[in-house]
């Protein structure tokens, strides 16, 4: 189900001189879990706030569907820290418009879930980083949104909360049927949990599709190379005008893996090399995002 479209949106500062978002045309679709990726001022924290409908657009198309109930986990909170965080998250519920027993109910569920349920009667000043972050994911959740956005949502946060935040992340997709949307530089955890991604870059997508399908943009392979006489290799690859990026191991970069490897394999024989290991390195998403972003991929 297509729960939010974009087509040509654009939002334009000081008179079009800042062009934040530039045409972007995007589908948000039901039970999938979105990674939205970019430099520092691409345009995605913009783009989140026309979603939310925070700020108005310039021109083109948002068309969100009016049944869908989203929720938002900011990357800086705004914690009432005097308060405690049983009262804090009933006002949320309150302010949502829901019952009293409900709740009750989505409190006790939610803070055990997310392992809170002995700190609920705490004041919110005595939380750590983690448990405060976890709180914000909870206040978001009162309401049951359909879609869930978090914007660096384990920023600055140590390892153990991290991989618990992440693993509650997936379990909410996988088990309670809410879409999310995660804002991050972490492009490693990103890759463990997303299966679509959003990459923008000076306010345009210019990556729009599925993970697994990301990598297939680049036609430019890293290999690694090990012989017994690693000097000749690396001055045979740099006659051949291989890109070295690296020494020790050998790792460099080509664009036809077939013919340089044959022609390495010929070298070897004729130079009497051993070759002791020879590889394509596995491509991570950090590795597409490095290879868009340069002068490569555009």
């Amino acid at each position: 189900m297509i729960l939010v479209k974009t087509k040509d949106l654009k939002k334009y500062y000081q008179n079009g001189k800042i062009k934040a978002v530039d045409g972007v045309d995007i589908v948000i679709e039901s039970d999938n879990i979105y990674g939205i990726i970019g430099p520092n001022g691409a345009g995605k924290t913009t783009l989140i706030k026309l979603i939310l409908k925070a700020i108005n657009k310039t021109n083109g198309e948002l068309h969100i569907l009016k049944t869908v109930r989203m929720g938002l986990v900011s990357e800086k909170h705004a914690l009432p820290f005097d308060s405690y965080a049983y009262e804090y998250l009933y006002t949320i519920g309150i302010l949502a418009k829901l019952k009293r027993e409900v709740i009750l109910k989505r409190i006790i569920t939610l803070a055990t879930q997310f392992g809170l349920i002995e700190y609920i009667h705490s004041k919110i000043k005595t939380y750590s980083s983690g448990m405060k972050k976890k709180l914000q994911i909870i206040a978001a959740l009162i309401d049951y949104p359909d879609v869930l956005i978090l914007d660096e949502p384990t920023a600055n946060l140590d390892p153990v909360f991290r991989i618990d935040i992440l693993e509650q992340i997936k379990f909410l997709a996988e088990n309670k049927k809410i879409t999310i949307i995660i804002c991050s530089h972490n492009l490693d955890e990103l890759e463990k949990i997303v299966n679509k991604i959003i990459m923008m870059k000076k306010g345009k997508v210019i990556y729009n599709g599925d993970l697994e399908d990301i990598n297939n943009i680049n036609n430019h392979y890293e290999v690694v190379i090990h012989t017994d006489n690693d000097d000749k290799m690396k001055k045979y690859l740099k006659n051949k005008h291989m890109e070295v990026t690296n020494e020790k191991p050998i790792t460099f970069i080509t664009d036809n893996i077939d013919m340089i490897s044959k022609q390495i394999i010929k070298f070897a024989y004729q130079e009497n090399l051993i070759i002791k290991d020879f590889y394509r390195k596995k491509r991570t998403l950090m590795d597409s995002f490095t290879y868009l972003n340069s002068n490569r991929g555009h």
